[in-house]
């Protein structure tokens, strides 16, 4: 073993013909591996013959005085004691564990000091990596004894690449850690197998303050792991603020692949989102889609965050120009109850640029009671065709009274739709909507079809007599002046105006505007909630 002899650079590629970057790099590492192996395989085999050679020369001694009195017997403990003072104070043994490492990992610091003393080497490595300071990372005082003796804290393990400082944190032990730091000789951003940096280590196993410190001294906060992910993006998962803040002043940045936003959203963290669009300049996180295709304002819909969505709109509420309808209908897809339904949809409606969302309609949707033309989409693209559409009338009742357009009504679907008589309340329902102006395309027969149930041919009965019965006076009434209400605040010329009216939790613009104009109170209901008519909110409570 005493002959092997390893060349300093192994050059791979002299010995490959077709070999690239990524070869070269493996049989490199391999010849490393197997000639740190051969090295202490050699050490061991020495230390072997030497202990063997030494005990057969003790026991021929002992032989040869087997007849010796007492003294004698001491004097073979003693040459015995020499014998072990002789041998190598860093043999490692079977697991290539030296004394070091058990006086390290069992924190005997006097131990630990007498071998250091009697020249074991203290970066001595186990067949994976790991040296005496690793396997101490969990206490101090030896930390600090190998430390003083010169250990190297930037070492890395074989086969996971962490360094002591790795280790302590994962250990939990910030004292450790701290200890490491002060030494000023460790390399704040050396990596693991994984690319994991300390600091990543620090958020990972909590140790917020040995991150902060680490940030301090200037670790970098912008690299990433093997998985693409940051030191923020471990943070925003933790939620701890004040180290998100600490890495956004040290210019940590927003990541679009991370959807960090998006999940302040998904798992509830306000406070967070506030302090990520705060250090977003432009805003840009607003309008980044995540996998599924939802900016952060439409996943606040879905999810009923009323106050994250608030909070959005009032920073930019320039996507609701073009977007208001079709989050409108977003919010009737994914939400079932109405008083979260009101909440949502009244904010979205408070921050609209205009009141576009109450007269808008599908081109392709609407049409006359006495139009033959279909409905050619799959499904209706206005809110109130599509709450119909899902048999949510309470939510169609709703955007009814705030002011949204009878027009939206597609007569295609929507009144196929009330004809199955699947939605509870179907039959008061279509009655609300003659209420509202609104003429049902009756079918003149001479025969009843077969299939029709009873319920479906008195429906039926109900929609000719309703559409064909001219309304009241007072129901005319109230169509047309909520038609000129509407229309007059759609208008250019009320447009400055519209914050007062904007729509609240509790009020409709609509009802607002009706409030003012100083009608009695009978008159005001009658025309803000269809006193008159029976409503089927209450069949969904």
């Amino acid at each position: 073993m005493d002959c092997l002899e390893w060349e300093d650079e192994f050059n791979a590629s002299n010995n490959s013909d077709n070999s690239t970057d990524e070869t070269v790099k493996e049989f490199i590492a391999l010849y490393n591996y197997y000639a740190k192996t051969f090295e202490r395989t050699g050490d061991i085999v020495s230390n072997l013959e030497k202990y063997i050679c030494d005990r057969n020369n003790s026991m021929a001694t002992t032989s040869s005085n087997g007849n010796s009195s007492s003294s004698s017997s001491s004097g073979c403990a003693n040459q015995a004691n020499a014998i072990l003072l002789e041998q190598d104070p860093h043999t490692l043994d079977h697991m290539t564990m030296a004394p070091l490492h058990y006086a390290a990992v069992g924190g005997v610091c006097e131990c630990a000091r007498i071998l250091l003393e009697h020249g074991a080497k203290v970066d001595v490595t186990t067949a994976v990596g790991y040296t005496p300071l690793h396997i101490g990372a969990d206490n101090c005082d030896i930390t600090m004894l190998l430390l003083q003796y010169g250990a190297n804290p930037n070492a890395k393990t074989f086969n996971t690449g962490e360094t002591p400082l790795h280790v302590a944190l994962k250990y939990r032990n910030p004292n450790v850690a701290n200890l490491l730091l002060q030494t000023n000789k460790v390399n704040l951003n050396e990596i693991d197998e994984n690319d994991k940096t300390p600091l990543m280590y620090a958020i990972a196993y909590d140790q917020f303050e040995v991150a902060m410190e680490l940030i301090r001294k200037g670790a970098r906060v912008n690299l990433q792991d093997k998985d693409g992910n940051t030191a923020l993006f471990q943070v925003v998962e933790k939620n701890n603020i004040a180290l998100a803040a600490c890495l956004l002043e040290r210019g940590a940045r927003l990541i679009t692949s991370h959807y960090l936003v998006h999940r302040c959203i998904a798992f509830d963290m306000p406070e967070m989102l506030g302090l990520l669009l705060h250090y977003d300049e432009h805003l840009n996180s607003l309008k980044v889609r995540n996998t599924d295709g939802f900016t952060p304002i439409k996943l606040a819909i879905m999810y009923k965050k009323c106050e994250m969505l608030e909070y959005m709109l009032k920073l930019d509420a320039s996507s609701l120009e073009t977007e208001i309808d079709n989050d409108l209908i977003l919010a009737v897809q994914y939400i079932d109850k109405l008083d979260d339904f009101k909440i949502i949809a009244r904010t979205l409606m408070a921050y609209a640029k205009d009141l576009s969302w109450m007269t808008s309609s599908s081109s392709s949707s609407i049409m006359t009671s006495t139009s033959s033309t279909n409905c050619y989409v799959p499904f209706c693209n206005t809110p109130l065709s599509r709450a119909v559409t899902l048999n949510k009338l309470h939510f169609a009742e709703f955007l009814l009274k705030e002011g949204v357009s009878i027009q939206q009504i597609c007569y295609d679907h929507v009144v196929n739709s009330l004809r199955t008589l699947r939605a509870p309340g179907a039959k008061d329902f279509a009655k609300f909507l003659v209420l509202n102006g609104f003429k049902f395309p009756y079918r003149k027969l001479t025969k009843i079809p077969n299939n029709w149930s009873l319920e479906r041919q008195d429906f039926e009965e109900d929609l000719r007599r309703s559409s064909t019965q001219p309304l009241e006076l007072k129901t005319l009434t109230r169509i047309q002046l909520r038609k000129h209400l509407i229309q007059t605040l759609s208008s250019s010329t009320v447009e400055t105006h519209l914050s007062k009216y904007r729509a609240s939790k509790d009020k409709s613009t609509l009802q607002k505007v009706i409030e003012e104009l100083e009608l009695p109170k009978c008159l005001q209901k009658y025309f803000i909630d269809f006193d008159d008519c029976v409503s089927v909110m209450a069949l969904y409570n």
